[in-house]
């Protein structure tokens, strides 16, 4: 019965898995779109959150895009919170999937059909939205096949385990929150914990008010994701994720104290319906109901918890960090481009800064400090550019990322020509402060301007700018005002200059064209 078990649980993961993949693959940038638009009050917002999280199946994915957005400044803070609140009553659908669908059909002649359609859906269609559909069919027959291994290993033995069982006392019942809340945290799914409870229910080996109760702790069980996403991630995503444990923890416990009331009221309505008389589906209401009912706590709790959450993990002094990316954000692959250029976009500000200051203390040991930690920098975002890349991809995302990739590429060799810079031998400063007050003018993110040709402009104005500079040192020579030798270590740090000038400005245009609405 364990390898039966066992194996229900796994194919029932790997259709979660393949169902929500597919989903946000076919949906493409909705997320993004509904999650910038729908959002203007908290009505709005938790709406929002409900009908993504439907649509998607996966309240991490709505979590993370919701986190990109506050990180982009597109979305309000107080607002991404009732998405949060939203994406636990849209996850709930799982559980009425699993209760209507799963124990009501005869699941082969469903199951396996629908896994054979989306595998030649997804192996003969043209389009990658298209294969992404086909994955999401052929998950959702895994899923259902996972609930059918699960149902026939606990057939026969409900009865036997009921019996030895004493569910009566409330110890008993917060056995069940433990139990629920372990299940969850070693699957990272409420949604595969609550398939399970649901079915040991069906299957008679666990009592309505077990159920519930392990349900509740499946509920704040889900939690541990969001918790163990918070580490090493940025200040806004802490926030959230402390948002979304609270409201699980408010809401669990207000479930357990209303434990009696909500099953009184779900037998009552049974009894008035014979066609709810189904223990699976009462378990289920009363998972969308505890949920609801979270909300309506949170909804005067809301203002005053928002604005306490927003003077949590401030900042500290440390600006070589990544702002707007972490690595929980490869769950949505469009939010996560969309906060990588703002990371590029940054990064080039901070490039920037610290060439002028190389110029003005060359040698210095904090600027070498300050260009270690650039090049650590750049290694966590590119690291993080890699883990987006094993992600299913839409096309355009794959066109995106090389070019990503190619203005970090820049930036590196950025840095080494200013490492060959510091190893040049001093110059007088008649000779380097127009040099530098040059580079300064020119390498700079702001040359890319709005327009192509301003853009144009301002890199022919730069070369021209260049040759003048250049000559003035071979006037300067051919006149014997300047040695030879003085000559030729202004002409390569020339050279130099004008090498990390084009670094500069073929990154700056990358990221420009990298932007939306470009």
């Amino acid at each position: 019965m364990l390898a039966h078990f066992l194996g229900g649980v796994g194919l029932f993961l790997l259709g979660m898995t393949l169902l929500t993949d597919g989903l946000k693959l076919a949906a493409g940038p909705a997320l993004e779109v509904m999650l910038s638009r729908w959002t203007s009050t908290r009505s709005r917002a938790l709406a929002s959150g409900v009908a993504i999280t439907a649509l998607v199946q996966s309240s991490s994915a709505v979590t993370v895009a919701t986190l990109g957005f506050v990180n982009a400044g597109l979305l309000m803070f107080e607002h991404a919170t009732w998405v949060i609140f939203g994406s636990n009553v849209g996850t709930t659908l799982t559980a009425w999937l699993v209760a209507l669908l799963g124990f009501s059909i005869k699941i082969d002649a469903y199951a396996l059909p629908l896994i054979g359609i989306g595998a030649f859906i997804h192996l003969g269609g043209r389009s990658p939205r298209l294969k992404a559909a086909g994955t999401a069919i052929a998950g959702f027959g895994l899923l259902f096949l996972g609930i059918d291994a699960m149902k026939s290993a606990f057939e026969g033995f409900g009865a036997n385990f009921t019996d030895n069982l004493n569910f009566g006392d409330n110890l008993s019942l917060l056995w069940m929150v433990v139990v629920g809340i372990v299940l969850t945290v070693l699957m990272q799914s409420s949604s595969a914990a609550i398939a399970i409870i649901l079915t040991a229910i069906a299957g008679k080996m666990l009592p309505l008010e077990a159920g519930a109760a392990a349900v509740i702790g499946a509920n704040i069980g889900t939690t541990s994701t969001a918790i163990l996403a918070s580490f090493g991630a940025t200040a806004n995503a802490k926030r959230l994720s402390l948002a979304h444990v609270l409201f699980n923890l408010i809401t669990g416990a207000a479930a357990l104290a209303m434990l009696p009331l909500f099953l009184w009221a779900l037998g009552a309505l049974s009894g008035m319906r014979q066609d709810l008389n189904n223990p699976a589906v009462l378990l289920a209401a009363f998972h969308t109901v505890f949920n609801l009912l979270g909300v309506a706590l949170m909804w005067p709790l809301g203002t005053p918890m928002t604005a306490w959450l927003k003077t949590r993990f401030q900042k500290g002094g440390k600006v070589l960090s990544l702002q707007h990316l972490d690595k929980s954000a490869i769950v949505v692959p469009d939010v996560a481009i969309h906060a990588v250029v703002m990371e590029l976009e940054r990064f080039q500000g901070l490039l920037s800064a610290h060439i002028q200051n190389s110029l003005l203390n060359p040698g210095d040991h904090r600027t070498l400090e300050t260009r270690r930690e650039l090049r650590e920098l750049l290694d966590e975002l590119n690291q993080h550019i890699t883990n987006i890349l094993h992600q299913p991809l839409r096309l355009p995302l794959t066109q995106q990322l090389p070019q990503c990739l190619q203005v970090i590429q820049y930036a590196y060799n950025l840095l080494e020509t200013l490492d060959e810079v510091e190893q040049e031998p001093s110059l007088d400063r008649s000779l380097t402060a127009p040099m530098n007050d040059w580079l300064n003018l020119y390498c700079h993110p702001s040359i890319v301007t709005e327009t192509a040709q301003e853009g144009a402009d301002s890199a022919a104005q730069a070369e021209l700018s260049y040759r003048e500079a250049k000559q003035r040192l071979l006037d300067d020579a051919l006149e014997k005002t300047l040695k030879l030798t003085t000559m030729n270590q202004a002409l390569q740090r020339l050279s130099l200059y004008k090498r990390m000038q084009e670094q500069m400005l073929k990154a700056a245009r990358l990221v420009a064209g990298l932007k939306p609405g470009t």
